[in-house]
């Protein structure tokens, strides 16, 4: 190997050579000179035997990167690779000021073809409550082939910025997961301007958002702060689920505008847009916006939007606000014991395949209390019987109002299924 300064640049296209170079700087940063650390890896592709092995602290913020993450500088298992494990996996742990760090991975490619139950990349920790100055950051990297593309386990302020992962060929993938369990905290975690791709009608899901608890009052057991931004998830089965079991908690989660979720437009009755769930007494998930999507394809015969709760979970104050969604099967929003939604100014267009036989409404609201749905434009030309909405006869305090339900056949506006009061307002519906 070479060594430039801190800067070491692996000569044998290996995995143990990489490693080597790791371990060499681990070694020298005990009384660091004030330089990152840094390997350079080359143009190339580099054989992996076994996982790397990476451990970052508060004196050791590694960068790794390489020469371009098409086909330049790629990483990929032996045949004698372990099956189930990571191709890289990095490990923050405790320095001398915390579990503070701030590493950097970019412009490479790994390639898990070949290898059952792979994970591209597992970022973990033993309880994610570190306290960094900024993000660590995985920039410009590719995954392909992976069981698991993404892995973040109890870790905390890790940003993504244009990154791809597509396992298109793999059964049963996870883009991304994003998950604590009851002794840990995973947050602070930006995707940005990310590609997920994966196999239709292979049971995938392109990200999902996992707390088991029991939570504490130290915050384990909790998913807080997670930001998609700018980003596409493409023919998954599932594109985002969000669970919360055993007392674990999820809020402060964002979709944010020109977030996009491509299907198959019908070539496989597959795709669905949100499933959310929480389960287990004490689970909780608020503060969930679904804002500015664009869905698209989604051809299962379940709701694009799906909200529930189960044995005592709690899910409230979310936002479905401003979403255009065309060319699916099923109803837009489904909402099952949820209070405080806001679901609000979506644009919905040619819903209901087959000529609209399998539509029955386009939201739903069941067992809700406290939610506003407002000024949301259906615009059906060509379709059969459907209901604008429905409300059930156990949801209370709410305001439907101002919603506009076009077609050509239309059952109602509104299937209200509430006794009349003041606290149950229905009116100015078209």
């Amino acid at each position: 190997m070479t060594i430039i300064s801190p800067t070491i640049v692996p000569t044998a296209f290996t995995g143990a050579a990489i490693q080597a170079a790791f371990d060499t700087l681990q070694a020298a940063t005990t009384n660091p000179d004030g330089t990152r650390p840094t390997i350079r890896l080359q143009q190339g592709t580099y054989t992996l035997e076994e996982p790397l092995n990476i451990t970052v602290t508060d004196k050791l913020s590694l960068e790794m990167f390489g020469a371009g993450a098409t086909y330049a500088t790629k990483l990929v298992p032996s045949a004698n690779f372990p099956h189930n494990a990571p191709l890289i996996n990095l490990v923050i742990a405790t320095g001398a000021f915390g579990p503070q760090t701030d590493f950097i991975l970019r412009d490479f490619m790994i390639d898990c073809l070949g290898v059952p139950g792979a994970v591209g990349i597992r970022i973990i920790s033993a309880t994610g409550q570190n306290g960094s100055f900024t993000a660590n950051t995985v920039e410009n990297v590719a995954i392909a082939n992976a069981q698991y593309g993404v892995h973040l386990y109890n870790a905390r302020l890790i940003y993504f910025d244009r990154c791809g992962i597509w396992s298109q060929s793999v059964d049963n993938a996870v883009g991304m997961l994003i998950e604590a369990d009851h002794n840990g905290f995973t947050g602070d975690v930006n995707i940005n301007q990310c590609n997920i791709v994966c196999k239709p009608g292979g049971n995938s899901r392109g990200l999902v958002l996992k707390a088991v608890g029991p939570s504490v009052s130290n915050g384990t057991g909790h998913v807080k702060g997670v930001g998609f931004l700018n980003s596409v998830i493409n023919q998954a089965d599932l594109n985002v689920e969000v669970l919360a079991q055993a007392g674990g908690q999820l809020g402060d989660i964002w979709f944010n505008p020109r977030g996009q979720f491509d299907g198959q437009d019908g070539a496989i009755a597959s795709g669905r847009g949100f499933d959310v769930l929480a389960t287990g007494a004490n689970s909780l998930i608020d503060n969930l916006n679904i804002d500015g999507l664009y869905f698209r394809g989604l051809y299962s015969a379940l709701p694009t939007i799906k909200m529930a709760t189960a044995d005592g979970g709690r899910i409230r104050t979310v936002s479905i606000v401003n979403n255009w969604v065309g060319n699916t099967s099923q109803a837009f929003v489904e909402l099952t014991n949820v209070d405080g939604a806001v679901v609000s100014g979506n644009r919905i267009y040619s819903v209901g395949k087959t000529g609209g036989t399998n539509l029955d409404h386009y939201m739903g609201f069941y067992n809700c209390r406290g939610f506003a749905c407002t000024g949301n434009v259906a615009t059906q030309t060509d379709r059969a019987t459907y209901w604008g909405m429905r409300i059930d006869s156990a949801c209370n305090d709410f305001a439907v109002t101002g919603n506009v339900f076009y077609g050509a056949v239309n059952l109602g506006n509104v299937d209200n299924q509430t006794t009349a009061g003041v606290e149950r307002v229905v009116g100015l519906n078209a």
